[in-house]
């Protein structure tokens, strides 16, 4: 019996997870979660109130959280049938890696990472009035790092390039519908519900026209930001770059050289002699 997906988006806030989430949920089979971890590890007011409404008003909901979280995809799994792909963006690493290994022997496991340049996050930071963007850049990409060799790293703007698509395709084992309406689930728990604010903000933050000087580290982007990049924040998207080819190169490209020689092998297969 096949087994049902089960693809983890992670990535630093304002990286394109919730992007990434509508376009791997637009498929008949898949179901998009959003930042489920926040059924648990709950923090905001508002967090509260939907799961205390959600509990409320339905039965599943209700088992699914009283049962906690190592089995949470296996109550889903049972309680939406139809669902054959599970989506988690919840980003965070620890609750990727418990997840991952409550589950890697019952689902088909992928864990996928979406980034942007230092310059496209300095900018998302910025504008929405938060300085420490740096900080945080480094510290989760060294900690997903850490914690995972396997994995497909992706850019924010994957989207443009055709190649890219094809490798998501191949890497999640399913095809996606790029092209809007997105379908946003019912039950896409506390991330950002509103597909064409996503869209919009996706393509407004990778817009960035940067130009970086090699004394100083400084990029000026098109709002007129300066700002600073320090040496580990390219080392550190320098890994980042590194992790993609390498994702690539282990998921995409090998496995189709790998087909393309063995269809080659059955197609061009010598008849069987037989002797009498």
């Amino acid at each position: 019996m096949k087994k049902k997906k089960l693809i983890f988006i992670g990535g630093t806030s304002y990286s394109g997870s919730t992007f990434l989430n509508l376009i791997l949920g637009n498929n008949k089979k898949a179901m998009s979660f959003g930042e489920i971890n926040r059924l648990f590890d709950h923090y905001k007011p508002h967090h509260v109130a939907k799961i205390k409404d959600l509990r409320s008003t339905d039965i599943r909901w209700d088992i699914t959280i009283a049962d906690g979280k190592k089995k949470l995809y296996e109550n889903i799994s049972t309680f939406f049938p139809e669902a054959d792909i599970m989506i988690d963006s919840s980003k965070d690493v620890n609750w990727i890696k418990q997840q991952y290994n409550y589950n890697k022997d019952k689902f088909d496991c992928k864990i996928i990472l979406t980034y942007k340049s230092p310059s496209q996050i300095a900018s998302s930071y910025i504008k929405r009035g938060k300085e420490e963007w740096e900080r945080v850049y480094n510290r989760y990409h060294n900690f997903f790092f850490n914690t995972f060799k396997n994995f497909h790293a992706l850019p924010n703007d994957f989207y443009e390039t055709p190649e890219l698509i094809n490798d998501l395709e191949d890497y999640v084992g399913y095809n996606f519908k790029l092209k809007s309406p997105y379908k946003e689930h019912e039950f896409n728990f506390f991330g950002n519900n509103h597909a064409n604010t996503s869209i919009n903000r996706q393509k407004k933050d990778t817009l960035v026209d940067s130009t970086y000087s090699n004394q100083t580290g400084i990029v000026k982007n098109t709002n007129n930001i300066k700002v600073s990049i320090s040496r580990d924040t390219e080392n550190t998207y320098k890994k980042i770059e590194e992790q993609n080819y390498k994702a690539s190169l282990k998921f995409v490209i090998l496995p189709r050289i790998k087909s393309f020689f063995y269809e080659a092998k059955v197609y061009f297969k010598p008849p069987v002699s037989v002797h009498v």
